[in-house]
């Protein structure tokens, strides 16, 4: 019977040979969507645990939502000592956050001023490839700042002119600080551009007069966040009933982009849906005029012994090789698609004209890849199929209600 299905297959070449090109096509789109949608859910993971401050956070209780300059990290010395002799942590990287306002003789402007150690806060995000003039925290000044390209335009400076910072302490007093700008950022971000400042731990810790203060522990790991983050809660003994320090992953940081990730996947999944039913029904009608076609010779099949469910079990043996080679074909030409991208890549910069956001976070990679995830690849094949299969079984269903009697006078 399988000879016969593979025969019958072939007996009209064109229309056989259209069905399989749009099972094959769709396939083959679906699978370089998937290799296109993984790559960017991995650069924007990446992008996103740099933009957070690291993979794994340690900060004072609260600070995430408020984001306030009084909640500080307590014994901020043995916190850093107790995370550095976790295993699992290989980057650790202090912090004091400073929200306030930044003005000069000419404007004023809102910003996050982010006190770092430069040589720890490199091998978190390195920020010297995107200074466009002056240097980034060189430590050769007493109190540098550097500023976005769109704070440093509002604020109508120049390198080494004079920046105020206003801003609360810890004790709830305002306080006001004097620097000068080091260097200018140009990370095509709007968000980097025209929100964050930078100076050294020091700095920061001096204009809040609060000396040793932090307010966030950058981590990055060997493991995955989740084994670092439940690491680094063992280490400083955090329970769900202790209050003072929150460690968080990357992911709980920014919840919006972890939103984002999922709901792309989903909007993924419905187009492939869609695309598949599509198939689906072109597929039902190909296998319906194959059946009508080829009625008297049903009917005569029937006649000499061939019972209904071994002729519709032809039809679907005939529908699934059509299946097979669909795939075969598909998986050819998502393979030749996904290393065509993989290597040339897709300048996203060039086709939007300026640096990519997702959820507040930017692509510095402007270059889209291809990333072959097996257990998405073989779930589409499992699902065409499926599809293929589902899509003769109206007209296998038909084959099998044939009567021999009628079938034989079909022609007549």
């Amino acid at each position: 019977m399988l000879k016969v299905a593979w025969r019958n297959l072939w007996r009209n070449r064109t229309r056989t040979i259209v069905t399989i090109t749009a099972v094959a096509i769709t396939y083959a789109l679906y699978l370089v969507m998937a290799g296109i949608q993984e790559f960017t859910y991995g650069q924007m993971e990446e992008a996103a645990a740099k933009a957070a401050g690291g993979s794994v956070l340690v900060q004072g209780a609260g600070f995430q939502d408020s984001q306030l300059n009084d909640i500080l990290i307590g014994d901020p010395e043995g916190t850093v000592a107790t995370v550095r002799q976790v295993p699992s942590v290989s980057e650790v990287s202090p912090r004091l956050m400073i929200n306030g306002l930044l003005s000069t003789s000419a404007s004023s402007s809102a910003a996050r001023l982010l006190g770092v150690d430069p040589v720890a806060e490199a091998r978190f995000q390195d920020l010297t490839p995107y200074v466009s003039s002056g240097t980034f925290l060189t430590g050769a000044e007493d109190d540098p700042i550097v500023l976005g390209a769109a704070i440093v335009e509002e604020l109508q400076l120049e390198l080494g002119d004079r920046v105020i910072l206003t801003a609360t302490d810890p004790r709830g007093e305002m306080r006001r600080a004097l620097f000068h700008l080091s260097g200018v950022l140009t990370t095509g971000s709007k968000l980097t551009d025209s929100t964050l400042a930078f100076t050294t731990l020091a700095a920061a810790q001096k204009a809040l007069d609060a000396p040793g203060a932090l307010s966030q522990i950058g981590i990055l790991g060997d493991e995955p966040p989740d084994v670092v983050a439940a690491g680094v809660k063992r280490a400083l003994g955090i329970s769900p009933e202790s209050g003072e320090i929150e460690v968080l992953t990357w992911a709980e940081a920014m919840p919006d982009l972890v939103g984002f990730i999922e709901m792309d996947r989903a909007y993924g999944d419905v187009f492939a849906i869609v695309l598949f039913i599509v198939v689906l029904f072109s597929i039902m009608n190909t296998f319906l005029m194959v059946v009508m076609e080829r009625v008297r010779e049903l009917g005569l099949l029937s006649a000499i012994g061939l019972g209904p469910g071994r002729v519709a079990a032809l039809v679907l043996a005939e529908t699934l090789y059509l299946a097979l080679v669909a795939m075969g074909v598909g998986l050819g030409l998502g393979l030749l698609g996904h290393v065509a991208i993989d290597h040339f890549g897709i300048d996203m910069e060039a086709l939007y004209g300026q640096t990519v956001d997702v959820a507040g976070v930017a692509l510095t990679d402007p270059i889209i890849h291809s990333t072959i995830e097996v257990t998405r690849w073989v779930k589409a094949s499992v699902n065409v199929i499926f599809m293929v299969l589902l899509s003769a079984a109206y007209p296998a269903y038909k084959a099998m209600r044939l009567q021999p009697s009628e079938a034989m006078r079909f022609y007549e």
